[in-house]
C-alpha cells in the first residue's frame, strides 16, 4: 500500500563544504517512524511503501501483531486461546506461534484455534473447562483486584495439583490428615486460623460485601442466616448478586475477576446424569494417595497403560475406599490428566462452633468429599455435590454455615 508522506531533508554541514544526506521519513498511526536515506528525492517524490497486516481468530482466542509496517520490517504475531482452547494454525497453514514475519507485501491471516481435550457437557447446550485444582485461600498474604473495581487483601490460587488438599481433620480409619498438599506438609489450616491457607469455605464468602452478615472467606460461624446474600435466604449467585460467587469476583492467580465461576445444580446433575454416557464417566479413584472421583471429558481416549472402571466402589462402610479400583501414581495420572481426566479430593468438610474456635475442625478428610454449587435448596441449604467411598450424590443439600470445597469452571 502507497501513502502520502512528509519527506524531511537533513543537511549536515562540515566547515565550510556543504553536502546534503536526505532521509525519507515514514510515519505511521501509533506515532513512531521509519526513516531511509535517499540519493535522489525527485526519483522518490513523495509516496513510500507501507504494508498492512491484517489478523482475525476463527475459534476462542485472540491475536496480535496487525497494523501498518515500513518495507523489511519485521511483524511479531501472537496467537493466545482463550481458556479450554489451543492454537492450531495460522491459515497458510504455518503452525509458529509467536512468528516473526519480514514484510515485502500487504499480510492477511487468520489464526485458528480449537476445542482442549478437557471439555464437559453441563447442559445440552454449554460445555466447561473445570479449574486445575481446588480453590484455596491465605487471608494474609498479598491482594487481588475484585470485579467491582476494588483491591482487597488476601490471594486465591488454585491448588497446584488436583490431588492436593489442605487437610486439617481426620481421614480414612480415623487417620489424622492434616495439612495434605501434594501429600506433603505445608503451613495450612481449615480451622479459624486466618494465617495459613485454606481450602473449605461458607457458602457465598467470595469477599464481597453482599449483605450477609458473613461474608467473607475467613467467616466461620456455623449459623446458616448469616450467609444471606443480599439479607434474603432465597438469593442465588445471579445478577446483580453475582458477585458472591468466588470466581465472578476475585482475580484468582493471574486470571482476571469474572474469569472462573461455580456451577448450578443443574449443571452437576447433567455432568453425573444426563449428559452422553454419564454414568460410565466417572469413578471412586486414589490420585497420589489422595481418595477422590475421577470425572472423565465428553470426548475420552484411554491412555495406553492405564485403566479406568466407572462408578463407586461396593463398600459398607461410606469412609472405606479399600476397594478402589482405578488407582493412579506418578506418569499414569499424567497420562490420565493430559487426556483431560478431573479429580476432585475427598476434601472434608469444616464445621464448629464460632463461639469456641477450638471446635472449629475439618472432618472426613480423606473419606467424603462436598463441593458446592451455587443454586440455593431452602433457607438453611444450599444444592452441591457429595461423595463418599461408596456413593455420590450431584443434588446433596449442604448447610450454608459449614465449609465447603470450591472447583471453579469456566464456559467454552
Amino acid at each position: 500500500m502507497k501513502r502520502n508522506l512528509t519527506v524531511v531533508i537533513v543537511l549536515l554541514m562540515a566547515l565550510s563544504t556543504i553536502s546534503a544526506q536526505q532521509y525519507l521519513y515514514l510515519w505511521k498511526a501509533d506515532g513512531s517512524h521509519v526513516s531511509y536515506l535517499v540519493t535522489d528525492i525527485d526519483s522518490i517524490g513523495f509516496y513510500a511503501p507501507f504494508y498492512i497486516v491484517n489478523l482475525t481468530a476463527e475459534g476462542k482466542g485472540t491475536v496480535s501483531g496487525s497494523g501498518e509496517y515500513g518495507k523489511g520490517e519485521t511483524a511479531t504475531l501472537v496467537a493466545t486461546a482463550n481458556k479450554g482452547y489451543t492454537f492450531t494454525q495460522w491459515s497458510d497453514g504455518n503452525t509458529d506461534n509467536p512468528r516473526t514475519v519480514l514484510l515485502n507485501d500487504n499480510l492477511t491471516l487468520t489464526a485458528t484455534f480449537s476445542l482442549a481435550a478437557s471439555a464437559f457437557s453441563v447442559s445440552p447446550t454449554t460445555k466447561v473447562m473445570f479449574s486445575p485444582g481446588n480453590l484455596q485461600y491465605h487471608a494474609n498474604l498479598g491482594s487481588h483486584l475484585c470485579a467491582d473495581g476494588t483491591t482487597q487483601n488476601g490471594t486465591w490460587r488454585f491448588a497446584e495439583h488436583q490431588w492436593d488438599m489442605v487437610g486439617y481433620g481426620y481421614g480414612q480409619g480415623g487417620a489424622a490428615y492434616d495439612n495434605i498438599i501434594g501429600g506433603t506438609i505445608e503451613g495450612s489450616s481449615n480451622n479459624g486460623s486466618t494465617k495459613a491457607w485454606k481450602d473449605l469455605f461458607c457458602w457465598g464468602t467470595s469477599g464481597w460485601k453482599s449483605g450477609a452478615n458473613a461474608s467473607f472467606p475467613e467467616a466461620v460461624s456455623e449459623y446458616y442466616y448469616d450467609y444471606y446474600i443480599g439479607g434474603n435466604p432465597n438469593y442465588d449467585f445471579s445478577g446483580y448478586y453475582a458477585y458472591a460467587d468466588w470466581g465472578v469476583y476475585n482475580q484468582i492467580g493471574d486470571d482476571a475477576p469474572g474469569t472462573w465461576r461455580t456451577m448450578t445444580k443443574d449443571e452437576w446433575e447433567y455432568l453425573f446424569q444426563e449428559r452422553p454416557n454419564a454414568l460410565n464417566k466417572y469413578g471412586a479413584a486414589r490420585v497420589n494417595g489422595i481418595t477422590g472421583v475421577v470425572i472423565l471429558p465428553d470426548d475420552w481416549t484411554l491412555p495406553n497403560g492405564c485403566s479406568f472402571t466407572a462408578g463407586m466402589t461396593n463398600a459398607n462402610d461410606y469412609k472405606d475406599w479399600g476397594q478402589v479400583n482405578n488407582v493412579y501414581v506418578g506418569t499414569q495420572w499424567e497420562l490420565m490428566e493430559s487426556n483431560g481426566a478431573i479429580f476432585l479430593p475427598a476434601s472434608g468438610f469444616r464445621s464448629g462452633n464460632s463461639a469456641n474456635t477450638s471446635n472449629i475442625i475439618a472432618q472426613r478428610v480423606g473419606a467424603a468429599g462436598y463441593y458446592w454449587s451455587s443454586t440455593v435448596y431452602n433457607e438453611s441449604s444450599v444444592y452441591g455435590l457429595s461423595f463418599s467411598s461408596n456413593a455420590l450424590y450431584s443434588q446433596a443439600h449442604l448447610s450454608r454455615g459449614s465449609g465447603r470445597a470450591v472447583r471453579l469452571v469456566v464456559n467454552l
